[in-house]
């Protein structure tokens, strides 16, 4: 659809749990150096001036996690355990769901000659619990129950069965694909977050970590973060320009005749502020998608990233365009060094 420029280019946004092959033919980054994630968080290097001038949209933000955000993630748990219960016995097997082979392994008693599985999962009150039914043992975490699989104790009692072979094979992928909340949680969060415009959120995603925060990664940035830290990324001129880059070029070019942001100020950075609000108000806001689990997101990201690609944009058209938008550094651009400016 071209009006108003919103565009989708084959496949619909959606949650995801996991996939098959990799399908993303030439719309699928390659893997290499510029396309390696950052293995650890890292925070949106700012200007001065840029840091200064957000701070009045972070607080804001800072205030709605620490008040929110702890509500938000005893919801999201709550909606994953559901539907892990309601999937009960379709929910794979234990090998699958916990990435171990073993834990799909059975027996039969040779003195009752009943079959029988060797381990059993469970949770009581969110703790997760776990049986060797041969060993009548229980432990909390996967963790423990490999020890307790290698354990000479273990294996001793094991001589005492029948062990039967070829368990189901295990796809942790397979295993999770719709184990995932049905919106994410900064989609919840945002919802509540009215004093300043957030553009690109389709290229967010999710990833959930199990009981643990969810981390987020910008896949138009290539960026990872926490839910502290997504915000001053996603208000960051950085991540504004490369969204305008692909789909507001006007706009973007504007900007980019100054690149180096550190000799910008403040009312450059209101400027753009004000492009993505407009931006904002007549698309709304895009929606994240959401991950099962890191492994999903390792296994899948440049399929999800090319999935982004193809999805639904706001964009710009002959109607709605910043062709004519005023220079954003007019007011002080005889000031900026000739060596930062790129003009025409």
């Amino acid at each position: 659809a071209q009006e108003g420029g919103l565009v989708e280019n084959g496949s619909r946004n959606r949650q995801y749990g996991g996939g098959g092959e990799r399908q993303c033919g030439s719309d699928c980054p390659e893997e290499e150096e510029s396309y390696r994630w950052p293995v650890r968080l890292t925070h949106a290097q700012l200007s001065g001036t840029e840091s200064l001038w957000m701070e009045k949209f972070l607080v804001v933000w800072r205030n709605l996690v620490e008040s929110d955000w702890p509500r938000l993630r005893i919801q999201g748990d709550r909606e994953v355990q559901e539907k892990k219960l309601g999937l009960g016995n379709t929910y794979q097997d234990l090998g699958t769901m916990f990435n171990e082979p073993r834990m799909n392994q059975r027996v039969v008693d040779n003195v009752l000659k009943e079959e029988r599985a060797v381990f059993r999962s469970w949770e009581n009150n969110g703790i997760l619990l776990l049986e060797c039914t041969v060993c009548n043992v229980n432990v909390t975490g996967m963790k423990v129950m490999q020890g307790h699989m290698t354990g000479k104790k273990h294996l001793k009692r094991l001589e005492e069965f029948t062990v039967i072979e070829g368990g189901t094979v295990c796809d942790p992928v397979k295993a999770t694909v719709d184990l995932v909340t049905d919106k994410s949680l900064l989609s919840r969060l945002l919802e509540k977050y009215m004093v300043g415009p957030v553009v690109g959120l389709e290229y967010v995603v999710e990833v959930l970590v199990g009981r643990a925060d969810p981390e987020y990664r910008c896949a138009l940035c290539l960026f990872s973060s926490n839910i502290q830290d997504i915000m001053p990324h996603l208000l960051s001129a950085t991540h504004r320009l490369a969204y305008m880059v692909k789909f507001f070029p006007f706009a973007s070019e504007k900007f980019l005749a100054v690149p180096n942001k550190s000799v910008w100020r403040a009312s450059t950075f209101e400027h753009l502020d004000t492009v993505a609000n407009r931006i904002e108000a007549k698309f709304a806001r895009a929606e994240p998608r959401v991950v099962a689990s890191l492994v999903v997101w390792e296994r899948e990201k440049l399929n999800i990233s090319a999935e982004i690609e193809r999805g639904k944009h706001a964009r710009e058209s002959p109607e709605f365009n910043f062709e004519n938008l005023p220079d954003p550094f007019r007011s002080y651009i005889s000031q900026i060094p000739v060596k930062e400016v790129v003009r025409n």
